[in-house]
């Protein structure tokens, strides 16, 4: 099942309160799925499974709250805008090893559009991308140029990745899951990462 049919399951006054504005599936992952909200937003619903080895699920979802808090009051640019947030509730699901707790919640964020082809294979090359285990930190020189080498055969504003790489790099959020995939731009091409679930603060 999905982090929305479990809400709508489980806790169908609060999925009532919302269904009405919900809209198009627009994307996926491991955390939940996104939809169209009010036609000019995107919710996404998340789902946050007990492992036993880790925190408890409240504890997870305050740590993540923080995050929350911090990107409504600060809106750091080159993360996409969150609007607010709730928690919906815990519930258990059986499986093989028998009951398991989950917890669901849902965020509002801005509508953003996928970046270009050609912008994916630079965020490939230049990002972390943690499905390989890889940390990617360049030098000011060395990026400038690995920029000017993928120029060369791929379309892209080589200003706004810069600048983009460096809040990166900057910001106090960490984002543990960073990949071309997680990357999207606004109308004005500015690019934001996504995939708000799998934040943390950066170790000093």
């Amino acid at each position: 099942m999905t982090a929305y049919s479990f809400i709508q399951n489980s806790f169908p006054t609060i999925f009532d309160n919302i269904k009405s504005n919900i809209g198009n599936k627009v994307g996926s992952g491991a955390d939940g799925e996104c939809y169209l909200f009010n036609n000019d937003s995107v919710i996404k619903c998340s789902i946050l499974y007990d492992c036993k080895d880790s925190n408890s699920l409240m504890t997870d979802y305050n740590n993540l709250v923080e995050k929350f808090n911090f990107l409504i009051n600060h809106s750091p640019s080159h993360i996409v805008k969150l609007f607010n947030y709730k928690l919906v509730g815990t519930n258990f699901r059986d499986t093989d090893f028998g009951k398991q707790e989950y917890l669901l919640h849902y965020y509002v964020m801005e509508k953003l559009i996928p970046i270009s082809n050609d912008e994916g294979k630079v965020f490939h090359t230049i990002i972390s991308h943690n499905d390989f285990n890889k940390t990617k930190i360049f030098s000011k020189d060395k990026l400038d140029e690995m920029l000017n080498n993928l120029s060369l055969g791929l379309d892209f504003d080589k200003t706004k990745v810069t600048l983009f790489y460096n809040q990166i790099q900057e910001s106090l959020i960490e984002h543990k899951d960073l990949h071309e995939r997680n990357v999207m731009k606004d109308i004005n091409n500015n690019f934001k990462l996504i995939d708000l679930d799998r934040l943390s603060w950066r170790k000093k």
